[in-house]
């Protein structure tokens, strides 16, 4: 094992706190800060020789991929008004401002996920749809090319 303050090899390292930060030192070095522990020798667990093992999570919700749909500004404003809402009603039953409604509505921009999801409930519209993964392989064949492209991975949706 190595020591992290000057790089010697050694059998026994010990955990000090020096100057604010915690190191893994040699004996030599311990006497520059206060002692925490001595490391366990011989033993994988310790932080610089572990690795650690992850598990592999479902997706949640939030790790997802969605697009929006084509004029789903135009959606939004005309559910709007078939629920006889002004801007202003609207923007304050999903706590936004009333000029970040308007730029949704004139689609200059495009809403957060969790915002278009409460825009969903409350308008009973559907303004995004969740994003299909591609299969690069199948386009990685059809190409007949030994190296891949950002192109390869990138779907262009037109407006």
């Amino acid at each position: 094992m190595q020591c992290d303050l000057c790089g010697k090899e050694t059998d026994e390292l010990f955990e000090v706190f020096i100057e604010g930060s915690r190191l893994h030192v040699c004996k030599d070095c311990a006497k520059y800060g206060k002692i925490i522990r001595k490391i366990p020798t011989g033993k994988e667990d310790n932080e610089h020789n572990s690795v650690k093992s992850f598990k592999r999570r479902k997706p949640r919700e939030e790790d997802k991929l969605y697009y929006f749909i084509d004029n789903f500004g135009k959606v939004v404003e005309l559910a709007r008004l078939k629920r006889g809402l002004r801007q202003k009603d609207l923007a304050r039953m999903l706590g936004i401002k009333e000029s970040l409604l308007h730029s949704i509505e004139t689609s200059s921009i495009e809403p957060s996920v969790p915002l278009a999801k409460k825009i969903e409930k409350t308008l009973s519209v559907k303004i995004m749809q969740e994003a299909s993964p591609v299969d690069v392989s199948k386009t990685f064949e059809d190409k007949h090319s030994s190296s891949l492209t950002l192109g390869d991975f990138v779907k262009v949706r037109k407006r």
